[in-house]
């Protein structure tokens, strides 16, 4: 989100927190949030991704919602339809008031496809197994629909393809020409209501609930990943907008524009980057970029996470924390305790926990936390992107993490006692700042470079080479 369209939003969640009934403030605030999808989706190239991804995103939502709604919801699907449609009309005229009746047709052809979904949920009402099982067809369409857009081999062909069909230059063809509005968290939160459904934990969800969770505005574009149970609670509670409230909305909104486009977007000039990484020629100036986007890269992000809990705020949600001082932590199991604290639970709740006890269960002869460690930190590296530098940095973390624990197994009953010593105490935890904070740093060159050779050569500058 830009400076301009966090204002409109925050100027917007401020009318709904302080004019709009209680008894209204939902349905008022489903009908702004399928404006805002379209609002917010990018410009693209080629015209019909611009609306055709938010109608996508509401396919997928209706979809995810038809297949694990409990038998107390039982809303007429035509008022749905209804405000679905007219949050869909309203949006495409923001967004295109030029859109060709033509591409309509795209739209009806999403309307069949997704009333094909709903007529054999409907059909099959009363099997709640087979509704499970229907949800793992979509988790699998998500999970081919990430892989698709962040593999950038792939979406430089599909917008080949795109630009081809409209008649198009094909040679300018970019990643950017395929930018889905918060697919990425879009797919996590739909895949956790999906999983919860299917492990029982899923609270009964009314439509505008479901899709209000899925699309929320503020946390659309860079998270944080709420739980479903958690946000629907706040969305019910309807918390009054007072004076209190307004401070601290005014308070997170201010710091997260100041980290976000005062101090992220400054150190963004001069961090690391390719250009700045081959322009490094000497030791010293090459641990400076790579300070400087550790601290880019943790003002961007928690700006972010600021601002989206500011707005929440504003209309009585109060979104999760996503960072809390991550690089004063002294071992790299509670710097991922405290850095994009919502992934990391979104990856332990639904993937690593139930890994770990599937390998525990077959008894691997090799370590089963190294196994689960890397699979879910190779897998926390490609949601960023389907590269070889951001397995590598999964692959990173993931090592940190099992030589830690076994440090920390073998060494507990040590640390316990020079605990209680207070110099040592002090000794201890300074020193397990300075080697976690300068690993997570070393590990920000996979991040930040796009090729495994430059992160290798701006390694070698690192250690004098």
């Amino acid at each position: 989100m830009e400076i301009t369209e966090i204002l409109i939003a925050a100027a917007v969640s401020l009318l709904i927190g302080c004019f709009v009934p209680e008894r209204w403030r939902i349905t008022v605030f489903f009908v702004l949030s399928l404006i805002a999808l379209f609002w917010l989706q990018p410009p693209l190239p080629v015209d019909r991704f611009i609306w055709l991804f938010p109608f996508a995103t509401l396919f997928l939502t209706a979809a995810v919602w038809w297949l694990t709604r409990s038998p107390e919801n039982s809303e007429n699907w035509q008022q749905i339809g209804l405000l679905l449609g007219l949050g869909c009309g309203f949006g495409m005229v923001i967004s295109r008031p030029d859109a060709s009746p033509d591409w309509l047709k795209l739209a009806t052809i999403g309307t069949l496809g997704l009333g094909t979904v709903v007529g054999a949920a409907v059909f099959t009402r009363g099997e709640i197994e087979f509704r499970k099982q229907a949800g793992l067809v979509i988790i699998f369409c998500l999970v081919v629909i990430l892989f698709v857009l962040k593999t950038p081999a792939l979406v430089r062909f599909l917008s080949q393809a795109a630009r081809f069909a409209e008649g198009m230059d094909t040679q300018s063809a970019s990643g950017s020409d395929l930018q889905w509005i918060g697919i990425s968290y879009i797919a996590f939160r739909l895949i956790a209501v999906l999983l919860d459904f299917r492990n029982d934990r899923l609270p009964a969800l009314s439509f505008q609930e479901a899709l209000l969770y899925v699309i929320f505005p503020a946390s659309l574009v860079a998270g944080p990943i709420d739980q479903a149970q958690r946000f629907t609670g706040d969305l019910r509670a309807q918390s009054r907008l007072d004076a209190e409230r307004l401070v601290d909305a005014g308070r997170r909104l201010t710091s997260g524009v100041f980290k976000k486009f005062v101090i992220a977007d400054s150190l963004a000039l001069v961090a690391l980057s390719p250009r700045i990484a081959q322009d490094a020629d000497t030791l010293w100036g090459a641990w400076l970029v790579v300070y400087l986007y550790a601290f880019q890269i943790f003002f961007d992000f928690s700006g972010y996470t600021d601002i989206a809990i500011g707005l929440g705020k504003l209309v009585g949600v109060d979104l999760p924390e996503n960072f809390d001082r991550p690089y004063l932590r002294q071992n790299l199991a509670l710097f991922w305790q405290s850095w994009h604290m919502t992934l990391t639970r979104w990856f332990r709740t639904y993937f690593f926990i139930p890994l770990t006890r599937a390998l525990l269960r077959r008894k691997l002869p090799i370590s089963d936390y190294l196994v689960a460690q890397l699979a879910t930190m190779t897998l926390i590296g490609l949601w960023h992107g389907v590269t070889v530098n951001f397995v590598l940095w999964g692959v990173w973390h993931a090592v940190g993490l099992t030589i830690h624990k076994q440090i920390a197994d073998r060494t507990r009953p040590w640390y316990l006692r020079q605990r209680q010593k207070p110099w040592a105490n002090r000794l201890i935890y300074g020193s397990g700042v300075f080697v976690t904070f300068h690993y997570v740093v070393l590990g920000w060159v996979f991040f930040a470079l796009p090729e495994p050779w430059m992160s290798f050569e701006l390694f070698g500058k690192l250690f004098g080479q």
